[in-house]
């Protein structure tokens, strides 16, 4: 009996490393920054970004049935030079110093975005074609200014960024301010937001969705057997980790939220399989 097979552990990939290899060595596990958002074509929000990256990554594969398109496939990260340099050498912001080539850049947000047109056209050929909608600009432009409005109040209205989840990646893990920057620090309350500049230059570094593993298969039973077809355990058939049906379904309540599973069904595996008969082959 199988489950959970249209599951997986999700996490962004940056487009042009995944255009690379398919095996990406480091995934934007949280975008770094706090004048920092992630728009889709639209131009429009629609993720908290300080959430877990399988949270985020499941963003990407959200599918418009009036539209019919996937409107989040590609998510472009958009911050200011304040970001760039306060926050350099978190995640995949270069070192101060280091430049690297999937980092877009333009001195407005038009040329911010006829930038990132002009890379996604010169992909064309391994991604299929790829458009900004004509609103692009001018949405994004009035997200920004809703988004450093809630940045100056501390509450953001859309999505709710901030939370102490976010807190502890953003301050502890993948968002550490430096301390040889010209730039302002944020002063709180909310430590994940920071209004983004009224003039640039502007970045970009265009997302996509990816994953860590899988996270279907055999469903097992709480002793850790796999179940056949009509709900009966299979006599010696065990399983646990990310090669069966999830336990906890499409939940991730963080990092090593695999482990855990993975390490309690295989000792509860182990256990009942140490104490069953020995049989004769």
């Amino acid at each position: 009996m199988l489950g959970n097979m249209t599951g997986a552990w999700f996490s962004e990939v940056v487009l042009e490393q995944a255009l690379l290899s398919p095996s990406v060595s480091v995934t934007m596990e949280i975008p770094p920054g706090d004048s920092m958002i992630l728009v889709n074509k639209y131009g429009r929000r629609v993720v908290d970004e300080k959430r877990n990256y399988n949270v985020r990554g499941r963003v990407h594969f959200v599918f418009d049935e009036i539209e019919n398109e996937y409107p989040n496939d590609l998510l472009y990260m958009i911050f200011d030079q304040r970001a760039l340099e306060l926050f350099a050498g978190n995640m995949h912001l270069p070192p101060p110093g280091e430049q690297v080539d999937y980092i877009i850049s333009g001195g407005t947000l038009n040329l911010l975005a006829s930038a990132i047109q002009q890379r996604l056209d010169r992909y064309e050929s391994k991604i299929g074609k790829r458009s900004l909608a004509p609103s692009f600009v001018e949405s994004l432009q009035a997200q920004i200014a809703l988004y450093s409005s809630d940045a100056r109040r501390g509450i953001d209205s859309q999505f709710k960024r901030g939370g102490p989840y976010d807190i502890d990646w953003h301050r502890n893990i993948d968002s550490v301010e430096r301390k040889d920057t010209r730039w302002p620090h944020n002063p709180g309350p909310n430590y994940t937001m920071y209004p983004i500049a009224d003039s640039g230059p502007y970045h970009a570094i265009i997302l996509g969705g990816g994953m860590l593993d899988t996270n279907g298969g055999p469903i097992i039973n709480p002793k850790s057997q796999i179940m056949d077809t009509r709900g009966q355990p299979i006599p010696g058939l065990y399983g646990a980790g990310n090669c069966i049906a999830a336990p906890g379904g499409a939940g991730y309540w963080g990092a090593g939220a695999t482990l855990g599973p993975a390490m309690t069904f295989g000792s509860i595996a182990g256990r009942n399989a140490s104490a069953e008969a020995v049989k004769d082959i």
